[in-house]
């Protein structure tokens, strides 16, 4: 509209490096002649190549990653900011102070409650994977709990409601799991965090916490080809280690550490654009309408 002025607000970069191209869906579609997934793939394609001739162009750019800039053309000014991940990582280290725990944290999917599981059927395709999981991953737990006498704490999925709740409370009835919605503060607190494919694993990056991938994938899984490559990209980029309970690793051993440079480069590539710098990506736009006299 004549006298607007166009923002593009990049809030998080990082799920769309993580999910498989336009290229690497069609032929893993066509490998597996699902042929309606390769119209439907062939016909979003067209629709986003049509939408993009129409889209108007920013007059001012900020970007949460510096990724961004390999994925996307901006005609105009573009300024480094950051994403929510990173607002809210600035905004605990602000106010509260730094606590340890002798605890570990694990970052719950709530996969079998998931409303988008539900939507995409994933969450009927692969409740019996879903299920197998949780024993699993239970096993798993209790065996770090007995052996590490650490509190194990679940971070429930922001998505999470009563039914999702009971289900986790009745799988972990034992005095050594406690429950939180506070996931950034627990992170904090943490010596390590427990994930599958959360994208929370950012906050995890930004307090320097060792991590550990842990999923129980195999071709049964709906969407095994995405699943896989989510996870194996996280672990190249960080360094974190890859645990698949179908290989049943008795004698796994938990590391406390984690490869500094490769998180501070995440950090830049895809949680701000500004790191090290401690500013909000608000207070840069706000910065920058300021300048140009807003």
């Amino acid at each position: 509209f004549r006298g607007c002025i166009k923002l593009h607000i990049s809030t998080s970069i990082v799920t769309s490096f993580h999910l498989l191209n336009v290229k690497e869906k069609f032929l893993l579609y066509l490998k597996n002649f699902e042929i309606l997934k390769i119209f439907a793939s062939t016909f979003r394609n067209l629709r986003r190549r049509i939408n993009n001739l129409f889209r108007v162009d920013s007059d001012y750019a900020f970007i949460s990653g510096r990724q961004e800039l390999k994925i996307k053309k901006f005609n105009n000014s573009v300024t480094l900011s950051s994403s929510l991940d990173y607002n809210e990582y600035l905004e605990i280290k602000k106010n509260k102070k730094k606590i340890k725990a002798n605890q570990i944290v694990y970052l719950d999917q709530n996969l079998l409650y998931h409303r988008e599981f539900y939507v995409t059927k994933e969450g009927y395709l692969n409740k019996k994977n879903f299920l197998e999981f949780y024993n699993k991953l239970k096993i798993f737990l209790d065996d770090i709990h007995n052996k590490k006498k650490c509190k194990i704490v679940i971070c429930l999925h922001p998505r999470c409601k009563s039914e999702g709740f009971k289900f986790l409370k009745k799988k972990f009835n034992s005095p050594q799991y406690i429950f939180s919605r506070d996931t950034s503060l627990e992170i904090q607190k943490s010596k390590l965090v427990i994930l599958n494919y959360s994208n929370a694993h950012q906050l995890a990056v930004l307090y320097k916490k060792p991590m550990l991938i842990v999923h129980n994938f195999s071709k049964k899984y709906f969407d095994y080809e995405v699943k896989n490559k989510v996870i194996n990209t996280i672990s190249k980029n960080l360094g974190v280690p890859i645990l698949n309970f179908i290989n049943n690793k008795p004698n796994f051993k938990i590391s406390y550490k984690y490869n500094k440079k490769k998180y501070e480069k995440y950090i830049l590539n895809y949680l701000s654009s500004v790191y090290p710098k401690k500013i909000s990506s608000w207070n840069i736009v706000i910065n920058k309408l300021k300048e140009i006299k807003l």
